[in-house]
């Protein structure tokens, strides 16, 4: 079985440099997975490497490109 780092969303609001509204956002959503605490059912936890995925750079498409791809089709 593998371990995993937790943090709470709190933590992982302070790493992305976003407010707990936004985490909550995006546990809504399911770009997040969240799991409870078994200690304390209320508190949600993210796992690190989930979190930290979302700091990866996603390539942006450009305006021209959609235009060139919608004429071709």
């Amino acid at each position: 079985m593998s371990t995993h780092e937790f943090l709470d969303v709190e933590q992982a609001a302070e790493l992305l440099d976003v407010t707990r509204f936004t985490i909550s956002r995006l546990i809504r959503a399911g770009e997040l997975t969240a799991y409870v605490s078994p200690l304390n059912r209320r508190k949600k936890l993210l796992r690190r490497e989930d979190v930290e995925a979302l700091r990866q750079p996603v390539p942006v498409e450009q305006e021209g490109s959609k235009k060139a791809a919608a004429a071709a089709a």
